[in-house]
Parts: C-alpha cells; sequence; structure tokens
C-alpha cells in the first residue's frame, strides 16, 4: 500500500514581531479572526505562482493562452454564497468553491470527464493551475464536492456560468466533452456531472 505525501502549509496568523501587542489583542487574533462565525476556505493566489523567474500569468500571456485568464477572472465576479452556506465553520477549511469550480470547468472545456484525469489535470496544466489557483485535490475529495454540490453544479448557477464562459472566450457552444455530451446541455440536464460521479476511477 501506498500512501500520497502531502505539503502542509502553516496558515496560522503571523504576528508583526517589531511592533508590541498587548496578550489579550494576540489571543484575539489568533482565535476569533472575524467577528461573524463565516467559514475559512483554502483559496490560494495564482499570481504567486513563478516559473523559474517568470510568474505563471505572464508565462500564459506569452503563449498566448488568454482562456485561463478570462475563466478566472469571471468566476471571481461571481457569487458563491450558495456553495459557502453548505459548509460548517469549524474544522480544517475546504477549497474555496471558486477554485473547485474553476478546476472543473476548465476540466471539462479540455475534455476531461473523470475524476482521476482532472487529479492529473491539476498536476500538469497550467491553465488549470492558473484557475484553480494551484490547489492539487485528489480524485476523492472532487468526488465529495460533486456530490455536496451537485444542485448547484447542475442548476441554473452553473449553466449561466458555462454559457458566459463560452461566449467570452469565443468557444463554439458545440463544443464536446470527453464523452460526446454538449457542454451547454450537459449543465442544464445533469449529464456530465452525473458522468463524473459515476466514473470516479
Amino acid at each position: 500500500m501506498t500512501t500520497k505525501q502531502k505539503l502542509h502549509i502553516d496558515r496560522t496568523l503571523q504576528l508583526d514581531i517589531f511592533t508590541p501587542t498587548a496578550q489579550s489583542e494576540v489571543e484575539s487574533k489568533l482565535t476569533n479572526p472575524s467577528h461573524s462565525p463565516q467559514r475559512c476556505f483554502t483559496s490560494p493566489d495564482a499570481e504567486t505562482i513563478y516559473l523559474g523567474n517568470t510568474s505563471l500569468k505572464h508565462h500564459l500571456e506569452l503563449a498566448d493562452q488568454k482562456n485561463p485568464i478570462i475563466i478566472d477572472s469571471l468566476l471571481k465576479e461571481q457569487d458563491w454564497s450558495g456553495f459557502e452556506a453548505l459548509y460548517k465553520t469549524t474544522g480544517r477549511p475546504p477549497y474555496a468553491p471558486r477554485c473547485m469550480v474553476g478546476w472543473i470547468l476548465y476540466g471539462i472545456m479540455q475534455g476531461t470527464t473523470s475524476l482521476r484525469a482532472l487529479e492529473r489535470l491539476a498536476r500538469v496544466d497550467l491553465g488549470c493551475m492558473w484557475v484553480s489557483g494551484g490547489i492539487f485535490p485528489d480524485h476523492a475529495n472532487i468526488g465529495r464536492f460533486i456530490n455536496r454540490h451537485a444542485e448547484q453544479l447542475s442548476g441554473s448557477f452553473f449553466e449561466s456560468i458555462v454559457k458566459t464562459v463560452l461566449k467570452t472566450t469565443h468557444s463554439k457552444s458545440d463544443r464536446l466533452a470527453g464523452d460526446g455530451t454538449v457542454i451547454e446541455a450537459a449543465c442544464s440536464h445533469h449529464h456530465l456531472i452525473k458522468h463524473l460521479i459515476n466514473h470516479r476511477y
């Protein structure tokens, strides 16, 4: 049996060592970063990804790969509160729904329709890294995400995003996913999401 090595990033609030802070204030910042019980999500910034001395964004622009940048920009304009409301406010921060949906949508546009293929895509495709912020969920993680948000991913919200992306990127509306399902039809009739759930390996 083999296990996958995971990279753990310390996201604990870092305090300024040169600014004296009262102990009570320190404890307040560490234990109660927000006055409201709002869920925290793992949402890395793709702007921090570099290939050598070149930022990932600049590399994509030089390679005339504008679609990932357009998709990311459109996703940031969406309201993700409906997705975020389904999570508990405690426990390990899950991946941000925007990153996960961007990953799934980008995969669909590349003709990827299996969870393991999506898992590989996140690790090898630079456009996917930009859209998702560089997250590396495994196939089980995305399976749970799809099951949790099946209604949103199969409904008008996701369908609207897909249509906007296709229009803005000037992609053909009859672009096919790997199983031959038209993307727009898949979104409105639940075909693609069901396909992903039923073909996890």
